[in-house]
């Protein structure tokens, strides 16, 4: 992912956006129903636009829930290639 982000140059600044993408994937599966599908995923062919949105809007749910413990300016800053990187042998 370091490898592959846009923009990202200090290693403080995309550490914090891998914390930011953590609480974003605890809070998913938190405050998902046990037969709801998670948000904090990227579908095979999905679009890299529709998962960074999707990403966005739980952020800031995770913004308002854990106010205490991620700022309210903070940003998700990864482009959408980085959020919707996967690596498939298979299915290339």
């Amino acid at each position: 992912m370091a490898a592959n982000a846009v923009g990202i140059t200090r290693d403080e600044v995309f550490a914090q956006q891998i914390i930011n993408l953590v609480f974003c994937k605890i809070y998913d599966e938190r405050f998902t129903k046990p037969n709801d599908t998670v948000k904090f995923r990227a579908g095979l062919g999905e679009k890299a636009g529709k998962i960074r949105t999707r990403i966005q809007e739980i952020f800031d749910n995770v913004k308002k829930q854990y106010g205490d413990v991620i700022d309210s300016n903070d940003e998700i800053l990864l482009d959408e290639r980085s959020l919707s990187y996967r690596e498939c042998k298979v299915c290339a």
